[in-house]
């Protein structure tokens, strides 16, 4: 686990990964993902009913237009197909495509549409470091906790652009730096325990044992905060695939909203929303004076100050083309 501080580990001095830290990145991440198939268990939280919702609204606004196909949507590293499947059940008239560099998670995804049934999403490997067909675009895209744990981010939010329709929508979910940091020095602390021990030793169960028993519980409120959004968080407690993603990932790059809006802006697009954070100052200050303070930013300053007060653990956002992002887009 890199030190969140870091801001250069794995770069050039240019600040691009060279193209052999890419591949290594890549190849520890598949091989992380071949073990621990995630999500094995994953509950419907706050960010999965706003998504289902506008995912929901988006396929009803096009049906009533005149098409000579069916919306597209990609889930870009799907894993197992928890959140692509149920949306698929729930979206019949849509085509969904999901794709993910691991093996054995696709394998079990595609396993989990045939149970259910569902035969409007198609599965595919695929390393997001590379373009999709210049042939396929899709309506929606939907990177969902995926793209802090890619070898670049910037080229793989490029690519995920590319492959947005020009009127499209793009979900994207990534870490938080500011909500995440302390979290993260716990797992540094997880690696080192675990540096020293024995190698035939389950990591899951050292992990568990850490959170349960590191800093008087102070491991486990900390964790516990950042899953709070669920609603059977103690069953997502215990679930293997979950502990491992959260503290031995290999690879994991938080950012900051000047950071995210940096790369979303490179990638010829636009942050058209901050889903599920309510902007209003009354909500944040109970002082007249510092709302009125607040109003006086600028819409970039306001993003800023809520970012550094409200200190995320992970930004859901909604993506547009630029131009194309409606009259709030910052």
């Amino acid at each position: 686990m890199s030190d969140p501080r870091d801001r250069l580990m794995n770069e050039s001095r240019d600040g691009v990964p060279h193209q052999r830290e890419r591949a290594d990145v890549t190849r520890e991440v598949r091989e992380f993902y071949e073990r621990y198939h995630f999500p094995s268990f994953r509950p419907v939280e706050q960010d999965g009913l706003i998504l289902m919702r506008r995912l929901t609204q988006s396929a009803s606004r096009w049906s009533t237009r005149e098409h000579d196909r069916r919306m597209r949507v990609l889930d870009a590293g799907c894993g197992t197909g928890n959140t692509v499947i149920g949306l698929a059940k729930q979206n019949p008239d849509v085509q969904f495509l999901g794709i993910d560099i691991s093996e054995p998670s696709l394998a079990i995804a595609t396993d989990a549409a045939t149970a259910d049934g569902v035969g409007n999403i198609e599965f595919r490997k695929w390393n997001l470091l590379d373009r999709l067909p210049e042939n396929e675009d899709f309506d929606v895209v939907m990177c969902l906790g995926v793209l802090h744990h890619t070898a670049d981010m910037a080229l793989v939010l490029n690519n995920l652009s590319f492959a947005l329709a020009r009127d499209g929508d793009m979900f994207l979910w990534v870490y938080g730096l500011h909500g995440r940091y302390r979290h993260l020095l716990n797992a540094r602390l997880l690696a080192m325990l675990m540096a020293v021990g024995d190698d035939s030793e389950d990591p899951v169960s050292t992990a568990l044992d850490f959170i349960d028993h590191a800093g008087s519980g102070m491991v486990r409120d900390e964790l516990k905060s950042a899953t709070d959004r669920m609603a059977d968080m103690e069953d997502v407690f215990r679930e293997p695939a979950w502990i491992a993603d959260q503290l031995f990932h290999p690879h994991e790059k938080s950012v900051d909203i000047v950071e995210l809006k940096t790369l979303v802006k490179n990638a010829g697009l636009e942050l058209s929303e901050w889903l599920a954070v309510d902007e209003r100052p009354e909500t944040h200050f109970a002082s007249p004076t510092l709302c009125d303070r607040f109003r006086r930013l600028s819409l970039h300053k306001r993003l800023v100050a809520l970012d550094l007060l409200l200190k995320p653990d992970r930004y859901f956002v909604l993506l547009e083309h630029a131009g194309n992002a409606s009259s709030h887009t910052r």
